[in-house]
């Protein structure tokens, strides 16, 4: 339920713009390592996970490709704490 949750809002976001042409599952590596780092967190603060979704995203993509900011990451971050 939670993998769908946050999938719902990293794919509203689509940081690299490549949906709908890519699969609905283009994000979940990047989803189950946010997951993992969750769980694994007592603190659900904002500014915590928005680093964690900008750096799950650049090591993923590399800063060529990923070129959101860590405010951007920050808005997700709200979105994701709020279904938690």
């Amino acid at each position: 339920m939670m993998f769908e949750k946050v999938t719902e809002i990293i794919n509203e976001w689509d940081p690299l713009e490549l949906l709908p042409f890519a699969p609905k599952d283009e994000y979940s590596f990047e989803v189950n390592e946010l997951l993992s780092f969750l769980e694994s967190k007592n603190s659900h603060s904002t500014n915590f996970l928005g680093k964690k979704i900008y750096e799950v995203f650049l090591e993923a993509l590399g800063e060529n490709v990923f070129t959101c900011t860590i405010e951007d990451c920050n808005k997700i971050a709200t979105k994701i704490i709020g279904v938690l």
